[in-house]
């Protein structure tokens, strides 16, 4: 094989590679597999048993990566639809279908049979996380409900590392409420795309008050519940500090989107609930252990 054929046959497996890694939707999924990475360190009081968190890491990753990858494919018809994500793996014929429901399937299912050697618990915890993304899929209670599926890589990196307890629970409820808040942002954002996708659920929907009264509910429930989480918890200043401004950050966010109801302000609010908000708290949480 000469070396023009080596360097083609190279560029190819690399632009193939990279169509994969599009697929798994990267900034996404690296944040909810950052956060359930964290919920073991977490778990293991800043230092899980190596072993036991390679496996984690690399559960959590494909089961993260394989439930995202299928949720793409189910969502595949109305991606093709949407301006925003046309481009897509999918969508724009660069995977096939076919190849990628493959891809998913294999990475959920070797997720799970790890899960199933971790712990009982984190096999059920994986596999329930799943079936949500799926059932409740494009359902208009989906993003509430459904906040569970993105709670389930938390519960399963937990469970495999410690027993269940209530600041894992708090931590849980912590997500549970931030998902709608994150999601619906970006759907109002995009409002008028989803709705010539011919997707109806909530918020997209919705022209009045109630989407954007609820963005300041569940902002100040995350707020509340961050703050529990520190009274219940070993957690210290740096934790509280941190929670403190952040959650108050989303509070004015969303309150700002209520008197500013312009596509760019919930954008900026989608932007700020992702890594300055979940990413940055999660970290302070690890830092606790360590500093």
């Amino acid at each position: 094989m000469s070396n023009v054929e080596k360097t083609r046959n190279f560029e190819w497996l690399v632009c193939r590679t990279w169509r994969y890694i599009e697929l798994v939707k990267p900034k996404e999924t690296f944040l909810l597999i950052f956060a359930a990475l964290a919920t073991g360190v977490i778990a293991a009081q800043g230092t899980p048993p190596l072993d036991t968190f390679i496996w984690v890491t690399i559960a959590v990753t494909m089961g993260v990566s394989g439930t995202i990858t299928l949720t793409n494919y189910l969502d595949r018809d109305i991606d093709r639809q949407m301006q925003r994500t046309q481009d897509r793996p999918i969508p724009s014929n660069k995977v096939k279908p076919k190849n990628a429901l493959y891809f998913a399937t294999t990475l959920v299912l070797v997720s799970l049979a790890i899960g199933l050697y971790l712990h009982p618990l984190a096999f059920f915890f994986g596999a329930t996380g799943v079936l949500t993304s799926i059932i409740l899929r494009k359902k208009s209670i989906s993003h509430i409900l459904g906040g569970y599926s993105s709670v389930a890589p938390l519960l399963f990196a937990w469970v495999a590392l410690a027993e269940l307890n209530l600041k894992i629970l708090l931590i849980s409820i912590l997500v549970f409420v931030w998902v709608p808040v994150h999601v619906w942002s970006v759907m109002v954002a995009y409002k008028h795309d989803y709705r010539e996708a011919g997707v109806t659920m909530f918020p997209v929907n919705q022209d009045g008050d109630l989407p954007f009264k609820l963005f300041i509910l569940f902002s100040i429930l995350l707020f509340i519940t961050s703050i529990i989480l520190y009274l219940e918890s070993t957690f210290g200043t740096l934790y509280l500090t941190t929670a403190t401004i952040l959650g108050l950050a989303m509070i004015i966010g969303s309150t700002n989107l209520y008197l500013n109801r312009e596509e760019k302000n919930a954008w900026l609010l989608y932007k700020v609930s992702s890594f300055p908000y979940l990413g940055i708290i999660f970290l302070t949480m690890m830092l606790e252990y360590w500093i």
